[in-house]
Order: structure tokens, then sequence, then C-alpha cells
């Protein structure tokens, strides 16, 4: 319970309130996001960080002030949605492909998830694009 009491007030703390504060912290989008394990395929609230960067920080708790991971969108070939899937069973879930590891996810709900995959795709785009040159 305690995590989920702090869960909620980070949620509160992370609303950027205008567009200055966001050029400030670095942080683009904040979400708290279902990750699933790499090794141990169960599930995860994370909340995620997507900073402008091109990383996604990801941090399980209060205690642990350092992110327990991070995603290289720069690195990502590619991402795709349980309905490119045909995941009926799990709405919501994105995975994003990197050349060492297929990171699965649900957000809480389809606009969370159009706003991160709109980003995410940015990035996926950028890359493609140097990559031909």
């Amino acid at each position: 319970h305690a995590l989920l009491l702090w869960l909620l007030g980070e949620e509160r703390k992370l609303e950027i309130k205008n567009s200055q504060e966001a050029e400030v912290s670095g942080v683009l989008k904040a979400a708290f996001v279902l990750k699933q394990g790499k090794v141990v395929k169960s599930w995860r609230m994370r909340l995620f960080l997507l900073k402008s960067t091109g990383e996604i920080l990801y941090y399980s708790d209060k205690k642990k002030p350092k992110p327990r991971g991070m995603i290289n969108l720069k690195e990502a070939v590619g991402m795709r949605t349980s309905k490119e899937l045909g995941l009926i069973e799990m709405p919501r879930m994105l995975e994003i492909q990197t050349p060492n590891r297929i990171w699965t996810m649900q957000f809480s709900n389809e606009d969370v998830l159009s706003e991160w995959m709109q980003i995410i795709k940015t990035y996926i785009e950028s890359r493609q694009r140097s990559s031909v040159r």
C-alpha cells in the first residue's frame, strides 16, 4: 500500500503545468506504466519519465531515487501495439524494439498510449533517416 500511495503522490507532482517547467526539467512525458520484466515475465508498475534526451527512465520505489533502468529511444528500431500483434486480451500494450531487447509495457488508457507513441515514432523515424545516409 505504501508504494501505491507514493506512486499516486508522485503522479500529482509530475503533472507538468506548462512548457517552461518541461524545458527546465527536461521531462517531456511522465506516466505510470506496467512493464514486463526481461527475465521473469511478471508485470510491475513503474514510473516512466520520457526525457528530452530521448531516454525513458523508469523508477520503482521512492526509497531508490536512482532509475531502475533506461530505454534509449535513439536505439529504437520499431514499435508495435497489441492491436498490431493481435493481442485482444492485452489492450493498450506497446512493444519498443531495440537491438538488444524488446520492451513490453501496458499504458493506463488509449490517450496516454497515443501520446507516447507519437514521440517514440519520432525517434524511430529519425534513426531510420540517419541510417539511410
